[in-house]
């Protein structure tokens, strides 16, 4: 604890300029990204220096505003809606998407997270603008998607599950990428993974919600309460569709219908302590 501390404070500015009259100009690329996430603690913040950041043109620190209001920042709904018909958020998300196919990976799935945080279903503020945003989005998804990792998919999954949006060649290519990464999900990135699919029903559904119940059960001892109740959910979703299914019409359905009940029940018996 004492070493993240003094590492953050390495990069306070004042103890490498002398005069207190510095602009973010004068910070280096680390000092920039460490005044980003410490010093701007409010969303008017982030916009005041927003013109600044911009000068830097370095795409990561723009990133990292977007990041900033997303995941630091808690916002009821009329907040939300705030931030999103706002020009300046709107000027951020611009500079996103003109940059977002040179980003780094994880970069750009935090940062589609973030936005997608915000955003959630809402398809009333600047409609046309976030229709773009999210064609724009699954267009550089897909041009990464091999080489994520699981943490990337993971969060990129969730941004698209947040939105209630995917494109059926999207699905596809999460589907063929997670059963790529399949032993190396941990309990939080397989439980997001599962919300994802069965958000969006697709024809890999059975197969590659068979493999994540499969890392679940796994790893089930490292279930944390908030991704218990998500993964909760998300396997009330899958056995509603294997009802409508029907056990008869896919051999594999039994298979993932007993998947469903050991993990449920590991599940619950980590959640009952937890909450007495």
């Amino acid at each position: 604890e004492d070493g993240i501390v003094e590492a953050h404070r390495a990069l306070e500015p004042h103890r490498r300029v002398r005069s207190g009259n510095y602009t973010f100009m004068h910070l280096t690329e680390p000092e920039m990204k460490n005044y980003i996430k410490y010093e701007l603690t409010t969303i008017e913040d982030v916009f005041k220096a927003y013109k600044e950041i911009e000068k830097a043109d370095n795409p990561i620190l723009l990133a990292q505003s977007l990041q900033k209001i997303g995941q630091h920042f808690t916002l009821n709904q009329q907040q939300r809606s705030d931030v999103l018909s706002s020009y300046k958020f709107k000027a951020l998300v611009r500079k996103f998407r003109e940059h977002a196919q040179v980003l780094p990976h994880d970069e750009f799935c935090n940062t589609l997270w973030s936005i997608a945080k915000i955003r959630r279903q809402n398809r009333t503020d600047s409609p046309e603008f976030y229709k773009h945003f999210v064609d724009e989005a699954i267009e550089a998804s897909l041009g990464r998607m091999q080489y994520l990792s699981h943490w990337n998919l993971a969060y990129l999954s969730d941004a698209f599950s947040r939105m209630r949006f995917a494109t059926p060649e999207l699905l596809d290519q999460i589907a063929v990428q997670t059963l790529t990464l399949k032993d190396d999900f941990n309990a939080f990135t397989a439980g997001r993974m599962l919300k994802f699919f069965t958000i969006f029903p697709s024809r890999s559904q059975q197969i590659v919600s068979q493999a994540l119940l499969q890392r679940a059960i796994q790893v089930v001892d490292d279930f944390e309460i908030d991704s218990i109740n998500d993964t909760l959910g998300a396997l009330i979703r899958l056995h509603s569709s294997q009802r409508e299914q029907g056990s008869g019409r896919n051999s594999n359905l039994p298979a993932l219908k007993n998947q469903v009940g050991d993990l449920s029940v590991e599940l619950k018996a980590k959640l009952l302590p937890k909450i007495e």
